[in-house]
């Protein structure tokens, strides 16, 4: 199975763990934050029509000023898939990802009934990979950011599609290290909010990944993205010595 196959049968899974969650009522919100038209958006369409405009402002307000956590939970699927990496970027929802995931902490999501932390789950890894295999599909450093807030441990199983460097994985990967530079040698990156970030910085300094990183630009001289590999070695190799 590809990994965009996984990805949308992970995303059918979400719809089936959240399937007995219905809003069949006015969701209460704040009347300063939550408009009438706000309202109708939701309660209009069927769950899997509804589109990043209509969703936009509840993804972001859900459980602080909109809603609660059945409610979210109700519309969670189509969220998840919204904004999903393989999915249109004209038709992505206009919400960071870090928002997005952080609501599942918000909503203390590994209390939830296991089937759904499961689905959850399956998701997360199933856009990474995509994310960490996919040229210019999304970008890494919010990706993964968002994971390892959401979950550590499943971020450093994510982390291993990079164990297996492909020359397309190698072009997220340099992106990622480029953008965040010497942060990964001293454990530290530019995330706000995702406390964990150790985790992956000693993973990244322990696997031997630069390596890999140079032998796929070796083995690669003339692929499109050479460049992009050689200026993340040379970055990390001008900061590993000084």
């Amino acid at each position: 199975m590809s990994v965009e196959d996984e990805l949308s049968a992970a995303i059918e899974g979400l719809y089936l763990a959240f399937a007995k969650y219905n809003v069949g009522h006015v969701i209460e919100g704040c009347p300063c934050c939550v408009s009438d038209q706000d309202q109708r958006g939701l309660a209009g369409p069927p769950l899997r029509a509804l589109t990043s405009d209509d969703l936009a402002r509840f993804a972001f307000k859900a459980m602080t000023t909109w809603g609660d956590e059945d409610d979210f939970r109700h519309f969670l699927p189509r969220i998840f898939e919204l904004v999903s990496p393989h999915y249109p970027m004209s038709e992505r929802l206009l919400v960071d990802e870090q928002v997005v995931f952080g609501k599942l902490n918000y909503g203390n999501w590994r209390t939830w009934p296991d089937a759904e932390q499961a689905a959850i789950r399956t998701y997360l890894l199933s856009a990474w990979q995509f994310v960490a295999t996919r040229p210019h599909s999304a970008d890494c450093n919010d990706w993964l950011e968002s994971l390892t807030y959401v979950d550590p441990q499943l971020a450093l199983e994510g982390l291993a599609v990079w164990e297996e460097l492909t020359p397309d994985a190698a072009t997220q990967l340099s992106q990622f290290l480029r953008y965040n530079g010497v942060g990964i040698t001293v454990g530290s990156f530019s995330w706000g909010w995702a406390t964990n970030h150790q985790l992956v910085a000693n993973w990244l300094n322990e696997s031997g990944i630069i390596d890999r990183l140079f032998k796929v630009w070796d083995t690669n001289p003339n692929h499109p993205d050479s460049d992009e590999w050689a200026a993340a070695l040379e970055e990390l190799s001008w900061e590993q010595s000084n």
